[in-house]
């Protein structure tokens, strides 16, 4: 009698717990949940309406109570693989990220072939940071079930994390394919296509995410930043705007409207967004950091020094931080505490090659680099990165050595720049039937200089980014013989797309005229003055001497007429240097302070950017009080536009160059303005540039062997009022008629060693 009610029971409790299902199922979780808790009257460790219990709690977010009854399931019956699953859900739910790993990994041995056993311990191993666990267990959801859309997804999401972006893409492919139309997915494809530099396929995955959810701020955001990427300024700012419409305290969105405006020159603006994006969120180190960018262009150093520093507070590790601090300390002349900031990142991340060439740039400013110190860290710098490039597919050596040419120019610096400068006489003077001259401009800023470039190149293209693979094909499109690189180690360089070897032949040329030290750089333009006899040793590229100069100086239509000298007017003589403050070291103050005590009467005027920074001008003044010299004998100013920059020569008599790192474009700009430079050069070719150019205009005399020839060419000079009023009303007509402002004859030259160099490598089918 006793079994047959126990069989009755049985079936009594089926047909109950078959009901609740049903109400469950169809969503009446009240009527469910009175179903359950009445078997439990009947059968307190019924497993099966403990567990339903637990969903409902749940479903109800009392995750607490969920994961207690679904506790007492699993004691009541510990093989059910959902029940582990459903309290590896709650204890999600409740934070308890690693108690649910291991919920959802009982759940995955006791169901092996349950895909969502496996997609759901995926999950909890993300949630843990253990991509590697995670990316093998929505691989296993997705073999065992390739339409389980969320575990591909997951499964993009974590390979984008563990840095396997291509594997990323095509996982989100799939997810796509199976839901077109999910924006989220799109949302995450482009976002991954942007960190591979596929800017085209990022935008318009993004483009189709905002189809599907257009009020989605991050999505806008988003887009702005690949638009940022591509140097598309308006469509930019445009989106990072939608972006805060949608969500105004949407901090990212606030900074990086903040680079948007700081690259259209709208800094004023651009300081306001970062300061709107830190009041949200004050300990955002990437808007103290990007603060300080636009806080430097300003020239107020002292302030964007303060904000990489709370920037390094918040962000120890920084690498970016690291090296925008020393930026900063540099254009402030701190030299030493710079090279210390580029030191840091590159310990940091020995891989981040812009703070390594950050250092490769401060070390020529040091007085204590030698040649062979200099070549070294140019060789460990393409030891590092180079060595981590793919080259391209060789090209084969040419057999027609006298057809025309197609050259290529890269730089940053196509605008008002010694680069702009000393570029204009060769495109505009080139030889049309025999090089055809194409530029390739990595930056957005524009001026007069660069609708001048642009009209006398062949062809101009915009790479402002591009990636260094995408460059790289473009130079090969192209079918570029020859391919120039102008910027050396300094910002915006695309050194690392040379190394690709996208040209048959490479040649460096104008920034960083010490060399570049990669082994895919072949020559390097040069002069005798800045590369003298025996230097090659300090080179990986072969050295190409000019007979004229290592470049030739067009002055701008706006340069002012000269004026008779300071010193002829007001009977007092103006020493001046205009060269960047990084320039102006100390021995550079104390060699300074003797020709003035020599001179009693005369003054020094001091003008660079870094003087509008109220610190950094106290500093200097103070070093020079240090050296014995009164402040009422120095005049310290600071930036000025171009036109009235040249002007200020009007009140120089005497420039004086400083040391070890010499004049370049500001050596033209005195001696085209009737002001002669005295310099002294130093062992490296940054202290040479002024020797070079005084030398191709006639003025060698002015070229010192020693400090003490220094001073007493400074101190002669002063002393002989009538010959500076000669020298310095001839001086323009000497200069125009001189090699240093021959465009004609340097281009023809330029293009003569050029053609030098095809040759060769056509008739021996190397460089």
């Amino acid at each position: 009698m006793s079994d047959k009610i126990t069989v009755m029971k049985r079936k009594t409790m089926t047909a109950a717990m078959d009901e609740g299902r049903a109400h469950h199922s169809a969503e009446r979780l009240p009527e469910a949940e009175a179903i359950y808790r009445g078997v439990l009257e009947a059968e307190h460790d019924n497993a099966d309406a403990l567990h339903l219990l637990g969903v409902i709690a749940h479903h109800r977010k009392n995750n607490e109570l969920s994961v207690k009854y679904v506790t007492q399931a699993i004691a009541a019956n510990p093989a059910i693989a959902d029940y582990h699953i459903t309290l590896g859900i709650a204890l999600s739910a409740q934070g308890m990220a690693n108690e649910a790993v291991a919920a959802f990994k009982r759940g995955a041995e006791l169901n092996p072939d349950d895909a969502e056993a496996h997609y759901n311990l995926g999950i909890a191993w993300q949630a843990v940071g253990k991509n590697a666990d995670a990316v093998a267990c929505h691989r296993r959801a997705v073999a065992l079930k390739p339409d389980l859309a969320e575990a591909h997804y997951s499964l993009g999401n974590t390979l984008k994390n563990e840095g396997m972006l291509d594997d990323a893409v095509i996982a989100y492919h799939r997810v796509l394919a199976l839901r077109p139309d999910d924006g989220e997915a799109y949302n995450n494809l482009g976002n991954t296509l942007r960190k591979l530099g596929k800017l085209d396929d990022a935008e318009a995955a993004l483009a189709s995410a905002l189809k599907l959810a257009p009020d989605i701020a991050v999505m806008h955001n988003n887009l702005g930043a690949v638009l940022l990427d591509r140097g598309n300024l308006d469509g930019a700012v445009r989106e990072f705007r939608k972006a805060l419409a949608l969500k105004p305290g949407y901090a990212q969105a606030h900074d990086n409207l903040g680079n948007a405006l700081k690259d259209q020159g709208k800094l004023d603006a651009a300081v306001a967004a970062f300061h709107k994006a830190l009041e949200i969120r004050p300990d955002y180190s990437l808007a103290h950091n990007n603060l300080a960018t636009v806080l430097m262009d300003q020239g107020k150093l002292e302030d964007a020094v303060g904000a990489c520093r709370r920037a390094l507070e918040l962000d120890p590790d920084s690498t970016v931080a690291h090296g925008n601090l020393g930026a900063a300390l540099m254009d402030q002349g701190r030299l030493a505490a710079a090279m210390t900031s580029f030191r840091r990142a590159i310990e940091i991340d020995p891989a981040f090659d812009q703070a390594h060439s950050n250092l490769l740039f401060s070390l020529p400013y040091d007085a204590r680099t030698t040649a062979a110190e200099l070549f070294f860290e140019h060789r460990r710098w393409a030891d590092l990165h180079e060595a981590q490039v793919t080259k391209l597919p060789e090209i084969p050596a040419a057999d027609d050595a006298e057809r025309p040419l197609r050259i290529g120019f890269v730089s940053p610096d196509f605008h008002t720049h010694p680069v702009g400068f000393f570029l204009e006489p060769v495109l505009s003077h080139h030889d049309r039937s025999r090089f055809e001259m194409v530029c390739y401009a990595n930056a957005t800023k524009t001026d007069d200089v660069t609708t001048r470039l642009r009209h006398s190149a062949s062809e101009w293209r915009e790479i402002f980014g591009f990636n260094d693979d995408d460059f790289a094909a473009l130079v090969r499109r192209d079918r570029i013989d020859i391919l120039i690189e102008l910027t050396g180690h300094q910002a915006e360089n695309r050194l690392l797309a040379l190394a690709r070897r996208p040209a048959p032949l490479q040649v460096a040329w104008m920034g960083g005229v010490n060399g570049r030290g990669l082994s895919a750089l072949d020559y390097l333009i040069t002069d005798r003055i800045h590369a003298r006899p025996g230097a090659e040793e300090f080179y990986m590229e072969k050295l190409i001497r000019m007979p004229h100069g290592y470049a030739c100086y067009r002055p701008p239509d706006y340069a002012p007429a000269l004026q008779a000298p300071p010193a002829q007017r007001s009977g007092r003589l103006t020493f001046g240097c205009f060269n960047n403050i990084s320039k102006i070291n100390d021995r550079v103050i104390a060699l300074w302070a003797e020709i003035l005590h020599a001179v009693p009467d005369a003054r020094l005027l001091v003008k660079t950017v870094a003087l509008d920074d109220r610190p950094t001008r106290q500093r200097l003044m103070d070093k020079f009080e240090a050296a014995g010299v009164s402040r009422q004998r120095v005049e310290l100013q600071g930036r000025s536009p171009h036109a009235e920059l040249l002007a200020g020569y009007g009140e120089v008599d005497i420039a004086l160059d400083p040391f070890p790192y010499s004049g370049g474009l500001t050596t033209c700009e005195a001696l085209w303005q009737g002001v002669p430079v005295i310099t002294w050069p130093g062992e490296l070719p940054q202290g040479r540039h002024s020797a070079s150019h005084l030398t191709h205009a006639g003025l060698g005399d002015f070229i010192a062997a020693s400090g003490r020839e220094y001073i007493a060419l400074a101190v002669r000079w002063a002393n002989d009022i009538p010959a500076l009023t000669r020298l310095r009303a001839g001086l323009r007509d000497r200069m125009a008629k001189s090699n240093l402002c021959d465009g004609a004859k340097f281009t023809s030259d330029l293009e003569g060693e050029l053609r030098k160099i095809w040759r060769r490598r056509c008739a021996a089918g190397a460089v």
